[in-house]
């Protein structure tokens, strides 16, 4: 059996990828120190996932992942998470599950792979598209997930949260590099990446 990449080697594939195809992609991004790692930790209250550890320590460049999602530092994870959290902890969401019929429209949370709630403080957002709409690291799962899965949080249209069906971020990371190699891309004009699975 082929041995899975590892993160760095999959970053390390994308980083060449868009040296020879979206340059501009390339704009220096500093990696996570170790300190930063533990401030955010501290900040989540939650151990971060190896893999997640080494996306971050690993990536000098934005990475961009489909439907126009670009990964977060530590900084803007911290900040993401902390937004969120904040409006479950005030009360905000309380009912949103119920009273957009989400449970009924979701098979994440009808199935039990996701918790049945609209924001979970064991979801760690690393990507963000220009909606604020949220992938994360679930951190929490449901009865039938995983640690480690990929959550998809949908805030601009209600939509809440969904399972991706990304067993770990290693795996969704995998995906993003495989419409890579299949074409599944486009560069526009100004030399910025869009993935489409579709495509």
């Amino acid at each position: 059996m082929k041995k899975k990449a590892s993160v760095a080697e999959i970053v390390g594939e994308t980083r060449a990828f868009y040296t020879q195809h979206c340059p501009r992609m390339l704009d220096r991004v500093a990696p996570a120190t170790t300190r930063r790692l533990v401030a955010l930790e501290k900040r989540v209250g939650h151990p971060l996932p190896t893999d997640l550890r080494e996306f971050l320590t690993g990536l000098d460049f934005r990475f961009q992942f489909e439907f126009n999602f670009g990964s977060l530092d530590c900084t803007n994870i911290g900040g993401s998470w902390k937004r969120m959290t904040t409006h479950l902890r005030k009360g905000t969401y309380a009912g949103w599950v119920e009273a957009r019929e989400i449970e009924a429209n979701n098979p994440g949370i009808r199935e039990r792979v996701i918790q049945k709630c609209w924001w979970n403080e064991g979801w760690l957002p690393f990507a963000e598209d220009s909606c604020g709409n949220l992938k994360c690291v679930d951190l929490s799962p449901g009865p039938r997930g995983v640690v480690g899965q990929i959550v998809a949080m949908e805030i601009q249209d209600g939509q809440g949260p969904s399972a991706t069906g990304a067993k770990s971020l290693r795996d969704y990371l995998a995906e993003q590099l495989g419409f890579l190699r299949t074409g599944k891309f486009r560069v526009d004009d100004e030399g910025l990446l869009e993935i489409d699975r579709y495509g």
